[in-house]
């Protein structure tokens, strides 16, 4: 074994930095923040280039199949399934100028996500949408927010979160709704066992789970209302008991 002390940072721009270690006799993709790492580099370890992957261009990469049509993004969980059974269970892809490793096999994305730090580096989830709150100066939200803005937002609600016994109360209104979801799937199975819009369903489920979620923090928010007004209003019941008592 041997200590190499390696920058994020120097391995790739931007947020595509990874480090290969070895483990179990194969690579291991492990994603690393903006900040330095000490780290335990088997000698039979390969370097990042050597992460298998499909032929790629220079300056496109892998987009020309996207952009020529010969590829749908639409299809690209099929693509990433292709991905796994030809090259295995850790895959290199390169789209333009960012650079995107999938890990398959479980225990490597645990390897993944106990090493995030701190403070995770992840891409926006909806870059307009990151576009769009910044100038309407809305918050963006924890999926396109990272560093030290991230970290306060999650610390606020991770308690929240975290509990089981605080987040209980919603499982039955999100079980009604799951299963709903489940009986829509269902009935829109073809006759090869598939989905054809689930890219449209799968959306709809979401907004309905946030809905309904809206839906019960709004009433419970007009009763504390309700309770407020009635604290603050002198109660004729109250005054005739005390008068009754005073007599």
């Amino acid at each position: 074994m041997r200590m190499l002390k390696l920058h994020a940072q120097t391995l790739l721009k931007r947020h595509d930095t990874f480090l290969i270690a070895g483990k179990r006799g194969r690579e291991v993709v492990r994603h690393l923040s903006n900040v330095s790492a000490d780290v335990l580099v088997e000698e039979s370890a390969k370097p990042f280039t050597a992460i298998p992957g499909p032929p790629r261009l220079p300056v496109l990469g892998t987009l020309l199949p996207y952009k020529v049509g010969l590829k749908k993004l639409s299809e690209y969980h099929h693509e990433v399934c292709r991905l796994h059974q030809q090259y295995g269970p850790v895959v290199r892809e390169v789209f333009g100028s960012q650079t995107l490793v999938h890990v398959f096999d479980p225990a490597d994305i645990k390897t993944v996500y106990d090493n995030d730090g701190k403070m995770p580096h992840v891409p926006p989830l909806q870059e307009t949408s990151q576009f769009y709150r910044k100038k309407k100066s809305i918050s963006p939200g924890l999926g396109n927010i990272n560093g030290e803005e991230w970290y306060r937002l999650r610390h606020a609600v991770q308690q929240m979160m975290l509990r089981p016994r605080e987040t209980s109360y919603y499982y039955p209104i999100q079980d009604e709704v799951a299963c709903r979801a489940v009986d829509k799937l269902e009935a829109e199975l073809d006759d090869q066992g598939f989905v054809r819009n689930l890219d449209f369903l799968i959306p709809k489920w979401i907004m309905e789970c946030k809905e309904i979620i809206n839906e019960v923090l709004s009433y419970l928010t007009y009763l504390l209302h309700i309770y407020f007004i009635l604290s603050i209003q002198p109660c004729n019941y109250v005054h005739i008991s005390l008068a009754s008592l005073v007599c």
